[in-house]
């Protein structure tokens, strides 16, 4: 396989490629040692703000326990209470927080101790009290709280001072880990671009020799370029003179000459063209594009009378070759057998007619019919309405409709039949519904609906939708009318005085009572329907 890039080029990119990946490693490195150190200082000032949280609390148990001691009423214990709650959490927390640390851990579990001790102090102050204010008063007198709280306080504050020579190393690390960030950032960003600019350089140097080289090839890349680019037509090239330089072997068997034959040729004696209706010589466009300088087109209907006096429909077009300065050095002619392609657009020319001709009879059959027939194509849209079916909706104008979704002229929630009806439509199934949709004017009316597939003519594909539908509005009124007689009627039977039956006129048995009719025969209507009014 031939090497797309030289040696510099590809170790340049390594280089590059290097670099990124070093620059990315120690971004990765002092990044994540700066978060450490960082969440160390963090460490140093939660554990200070616990131990000042510690301080605090227990001044406010000292403080509620004062005021209920001199006043002897319970809501001056809430600070008291509150600050029991908080101790045992903040304790706990600063526990968990030294626990990187074994001294501080050992001196956290003695501040607890001692905390424990000086709250069970405060509670024994408050249990006397409540039994006596003298004995409570003699209690405070004695000191002993003050000396606990002044150890406490030293204690805390021995933890505090390691915490603060910690944070001392700790920042210490801190700018040295970012001095280091920068530094390393710095000259690897200098590295990077004297290594990119070296890459560039030789990137530069590379793509100069290989214009060079490009140069000396492009007039042949060109030639071969537009020859394989056609490989499957007929392809023809001359030179500047208009003279035949080269024939592939479609362009042979078109033309009926060989290679050899039409090298040095006039074109327009190889590639003879005539008009297909009048028979007349038209001009060859690879000698017209010679004389205008660009890419030129045959004209529809144009005949190639190859060497034998055989004729072949053909389109073509034809295209200048140039050199490296841009100076032209000859043409080149593509062009095709449309024989097939011919009779094609002569059986899709009469498949189109006898399509057309049978819309038009299916229009006035549509037209002649009474109820309302719509043409849709498959994808639900209006194409056609016949006239007593504009009249039945009360359209003035179908114009405005046509191309529309049929869908969208109904009722919300008739729309679904709709969508189903087309769908199976396509699918090459009819289908039926009954839905209810005004008129374009307001007026009120039912339609029975159908649906069928309109096949092409080889009977196949569904190309187009048949829609018929009947305006039934007087039987539905009609059948509305007898649903609420026979309502009426069933209500009036059942709740009549009167023992009411009905016998069936086939059979002569019982098929339905009312109640007063099973009160006064003493039979239930599961039982009088096995009977007739003679077993009675």
């Amino acid at each position: 396989m031939r090497r797309n890039f030289d040696n510099p080029v590809v170790i340049g990119v390594g280089l590059v490629l290097g670099l990124l990946l070093l620059i990315a490693g120690l971004t990765y490195r002092n990044t994540r040692q700066l978060n450490e150190d960082a969440g160390w200082v963090a460490h140093t000032h939660e554990v200070h703000n616990l131990t000042s949280d510690v301080m605090l609390t227990l001044v406010d148990a000292e403080t509620g326990q004062r005021g209920f001691l001199i006043t002897g009423k319970d809501e001056f214990l809430q600070p008291y209470d509150a600050a029991l709650v908080r101790l045992d959490g903040l304790v706990a927390k600063l526990r968990d927080k030294t626990k990187d640390n074994s001294g501080q851990q050992a001196r956290s579990t003695k501040l607890e101790e001692m905390t424990a001790v000086r709250l069970g102090y405060l509670r024994h102050g408050i249990d006397l009290r409540r039994k006596n204010a003298e004995e409570a008063s003699a209690f405070i007198a004695a000191g002993k709280g003050e000396a606990q709280m002044d150890a406490i306080r030293l204690h805390v504050a021995d933890i505090e001072k390691i915490e603060n020579d910690l944070l001392k190393d700790r920042e210490i690390k801190t700018a040295t880990t970012y001095q280091v960030a920068v530094t390393t950032g710095l000259l690897t960003g200098v590295l990077g671009l004297v290594i990119v600019g070296a890459f560039v350089w030789l990137l530069r140097r590379s793509l100069s020799a290989r214009q060079k080289a490009a140069a000396i090839l492009h007039e042949q890349r060109e030639w071969f370029r537009l020859t394989l680019a056609s490989i499957g037509d007929g392809v023809i090239a001359t030179d500047t003179e208009g003279k035949v330089t080269f024939l592939n072997s479609v362009a042979q068997s078109l033309t009926g000459w060989t290679a050899d034959e039409a090298r040095g040729t006039p074109l327009e004696i190889v590639f003879k063209i005539v008009n297909e209706e009048t028979r007349q010589t038209v001009a060859s466009p690879a000698l017209r594009a010679l004389k205008e300088g660009r890419i030129v087109g045959l004209a529809n209907h144009t005949v190639l009378i190859s060497k034998t006096g055989k004729d072949c429909p053909i389109d073509d077009s034809a295209a200048v070759i140039r050199n490296e300065e841009g100076n032209i050095t000859g043409a080149v002619l593509v062009f095709r057998d449309i024989t097939e392609r011919k009779h094609q657009e002569a059986d899709r020319k009469e498949a189109e007619d006898r399509l057309r001709m049978s819309e038009e009879f299916n229009r006035s059959l549509m037209d002649g019919n009474a109820d309302c027939v719509k043409v849709l194509d498959t994808d639900g849209r209006l194409l056609h309405m016949n006239a007593p079916g504009l009249c039945a909706m009360e359209i003035d104008d179908f114009g405005p409709l046509c191309g529309q979704k049929w869908g969208a002229l109904w009722p919300a929630d008739a729309r679904g039949d709709i969508e189903r009806s087309v769908t199976r439509a396509v699918g090459g199934e009819m289908s039926s519904f009954q839905a209810y949709c005004p008129t374009a004017k307001g007026t009120p009316k039912w339609w029975e609906v159908t649906v069928s597939p309109i096949r092409d003519a080889a009977g196949g594909r569904v190309v187009r939708l048949l829609s018929v539908s009947r305006d039934i509005t007087e039987r539905k009124q009609v059948e509305d009318r007898l649903r609420a007689s026979e309502a009426e009627f069933r209500a009036t039977f059942e709740q009549s005085a009167v023992g009411m039956g009905q016998v069936c006129a086939k059979t002569g048995r019982i098929i339905r009572v009312n109640a007063k009719y099973c009160e006064l025969t003493g039979y239930s209507a599961e039982e009088l329907a096995e009977m007739t009014p003679t077993d009675l």
